[in-house]
C-alpha cells in the first residue's frame, strides 16, 4: 500500500465486540489487494478498546465517543480516510479474498461514484439471526439474474463511495453521522452513476441476543424517525404516531415480496417469522415515536470528513457544523 495515496479505504464501523473486530481484521488481511488499502477501525472507547496483538498491528483505530452508533463511527473513520474510494462496512463481516480487488475495479470506471455489494448469512441456525438478517439485508441477496437500472438502496454494512475527484462534495457525507440512505438519495438527486458490485460479497456473520435484537430494531427506527421528521411539516410529525400500523405492514409487505422473489431461504424465513414479525413491530414503534419527537440534538463533526487537500470541501450544514480547531482522534495500533 502507498504510504501517500492509498487506493482504497476501508472503514470498519465496530459496535459488537474486540473479538468480532479482529475477526473482521483477520479476513480483510488475507486479501488479494491489501497491499493496495488502508485499514480503518472505528469504535466506541468505552465498549471495545485494542489490544497490540497481531491482527490489529498497523491498523489506524479511531476511539469514538461512547454511545456512538454505526452511522457516527462511519463518520470519524472518514475523517481519517486517505483512499480515493471509501468502502463502509462493519465488525459483523467477514470476506472473500478477492473482496478488495473487487472493489477496486468497480471504480475503474471514473465515472462510478458510489457502489453497492450483496450480503450472505453465515452466521448459523438462530432463528433470531436469521429474522435480523432478513430485517436489514434481505434485499441485499446475491441476486440470481442482473436487475436492470442502479440499485435501489445501499447495503448499510457493504457499500463504497468515490470522495475524490468529483465537482461538489456530498452534503451527505459532511454530516456527524453518515446514513446509507442519505447518500443515496443525494446522488441519484443529481444523477450520479451509482452501480452492483456484485462480486464484492461481504458475508454477514453477527450473532444477536433476542434483546440486542429488539433493542437495535427500536433504536434504528427511532434514528430514521427523526431523520424524516425534518422532511416534514410540523403538524404532521405531531400525530406520526399513528403511522406505526402502516409503518408495519408496509415493510412486512416489502420484505415477504422480496423473499418470494429471492426464491432462497424460504424456510428459513417461515421458521424465524414470529421473531421477525416482533423486530418490524419495534423498528415500526420507534421510527412513529422518532417521526412525533422530531430531530435529534445536532452532534458535530470532526473536520466534516473534508480537511485533506486532495478532497473537495463538502458544505457543512449549521446542524452539523464542526466546532472551530476541532480535530478528530486517530491512534495506530
Amino acid at each position: 500500500m502507498s504510504e501517500d495515496q492509498p487506493a482504497l479505504s476501508v472503514i470498519v464501523a465496530a459496535s459488537d465486540s474486540l473479538q468480532a473486530v479482529a475477526q473482521t481484521i483477520r479476513s480483510l488481511r488475507a486479501q488479494n489487494g491489501i497491499d493496495r488499502a488502508e485499514l480503518i477501525v472505528a469504535a466506541d472507547r468505552a465498549r471495545i478498546t485494542p489490544t497490540a496483538n497481531d491482527p490489529m498491528a498497523g491498523v489506524h483505530w479511531v476511539a469514538a465517543e461512547p454511545g456512538s452508533g454505526v452511522p457516527r463511527l462511519r463518520r470519524l473513520g472518514l475523517d481519517q480516510a486517505r483512499g480515493s474510494v471509501v468502502v463502509f462496512t462493519e465488525d459483523s463481516c467477514l470476506f472473500d479474498p478477492d473482496w478488495i480487488s473487487r472493489w477496486i475495479q468497480a471504480f475503474d470506471d471514473p465515472t462510478v461514484a458510489a457502489a453497492t455489494g450483496p450480503v450472505e448469512p453465515a452466521m448459523g441456525d438462530a432463528a433470531v439471526d436469521w429474522a435480523v438478517f432478513f430485517c436489514e439485508y434481505a434485499s441485499f441477496l446475491p441476486a440470481r439474474t442482473r436487475q436492470a437500472g442502479p440499485p435501489s438502496r445501499l447495503a448499510g454494512n457493504n457499500f463504497a463511495v468515490r470522495v475524490t475527484g468529483t465537482k461538489t462534495g456530498l452534503a451527505a457525507l459532511a454530516r456527524a453521522e453518515i446514513q446509507e440512505n442519505d447518500v443515496h438519495r443525494e446522488l441519484r438527486q443529481r444523477g450520479a452513476a451509482i452501480v452492483e458490485a456484485t462480486t464484492a460479497l461481504a458475508r454477514h456473520v453477527r450473532r444477536y441476543t433476542w434483546r440486542e435484537a429488539v433493542g437495535d430494531r427500536f433504536r434504528f427506527g427511532l434514528e430514521f424517525g427523526r431523520l424524516r421528521a425534518q422532511w416534514h411539516a410540523k403538524p404532521l410529525n405531531a400525530v406520526a404516531f399513528l403511522a406505526a400500523p402502516a409503518i408495519f405492514t408496509a415493510q412486512f409487505g416489502r420484505l415477504t415480496a422480496t423473499i418470494i422473489a429471492q426464491r432462497r431461504y424460504r424456510r428459513r424465513f417461515l421458521t424465524s417469522l414470529p421473531m421477525i414479525l416482533g423486530l418490524l413491530m419495534a423498528w415500526s414503534i420507534g421510527e412513529a415515536l422518532g417521526w412525533t419527537w422530531g430531530p435529534a440534538p445536532p452532534r458535530h463533526s470532526a473536520g466534516n470528513g473534508c480537511d485533506r487537500a486532495d478532497r473537495t470541501q463538502a458544505p457543512a450544514t449549521d446542524r452539523n457544523r464542526p466546532p472551530q480547531g476541532y480535530t478528530g482522534e486517530r491512534e495506530s495500533v
